[in-house]
C-alpha cells in the first residue's frame, strides 16, 4: 500500500527542520499507535518498520513512549522466532 500525505508548504519546512527523516517518523508513529491499540504485536511492529530485531522495534516503541508489555500473542511469536532461529 502506498499512502500520500499532503502537507501545506508553510508547515513542511518546520517539520523538515524538526525531524531528520519525516517519512520514518510518520511510519514509527503509525507503528507505535497500532501497538498501543493492540493492532500490532511487537513482531508486527518489527516487520512494519523493517527492523532487524525485536530489540530495535522495542526501542522505537520506547522512543514513542509506548512501553511494550508481554501478551500471549507476543510470547507465541517470540517462541516461533526462537524455534526458527534454532533450526
Amino acid at each position: 500500500m502506498n499512502l500520500v500525505l499532503e502537507i501545506p508548504d508553510e508547515l513542511e519546512a518546520e517539520l523538515s527542520e524538526s525531524f531528520e527523516d519525516l517519512h520514518r517518523e510518520m511510519l514509527e508513529s503509525i507503528a507505535a499507535r497500532a501497538y498501543a491499540k493492540g493492532i500490532f504485536s511487537l513482531e508486527k511492529v518489527r516487520l512494519f518498520l523493517k527492523e532487524e530485531s525485536l530489540w530495535h522495534a522495542r526501542n522505537v516503541l520506547e522512543d514513542h513512549e509506548v512501553w511494550p508489555g508481554t501478551t500471549a500473542e507476543s510470547v507465541e511469536q517470540d517462541l516461533a522466532t526462537l524455534d526458527r532461529a534454532l533450526k
